[in-house]
């Protein structure tokens, strides 16, 4: 639903127009819950890959997201900053996972 929402979002801009969401494997599980999606579509006339992560640690959920060019690798997966966000998230705090 919320990766839906998203594109939705994006295409409520006529120069915006994304496919609608199709489920990301993710390279690692991130946090205690994940989740990933991908939509494809043109920005001002580019193609533009954008990769959605969600997940949450303890009572923190985040949502991230990563554009990169059609055709092209980026430079960072989405899981790959998923993990490292979360892992900094550990690092400052450390309880996050206790009830």
């Amino acid at each position: 639903i919320f990766a839906k929402a998203f594109t939705q979002g994006l295409n409520d801009d006529k120069e915006l127009q994304f496919t609608p969401p199709a489920t990301l494997t993710l390279q690692d599980k991130i946090g205690e819950v994940s989740a990933g999606w991908r939509s494809q579509g043109k920005v001002e006339n580019i193609p533009m890959n954008v990769d959605l992560a969600l997940f949450r640690r303890g009572q923190i959920g985040v949502v991230m997201a990563t554009i990169y060019l059609d055709g092209t690798k980026p430079t960072i997966t989405i899981s790959e900053a998923g993990r490292k966000f979360d892992s900094r998230m550990m690092e400052l705090k450390p309880d996050l996972t206790q009830p």
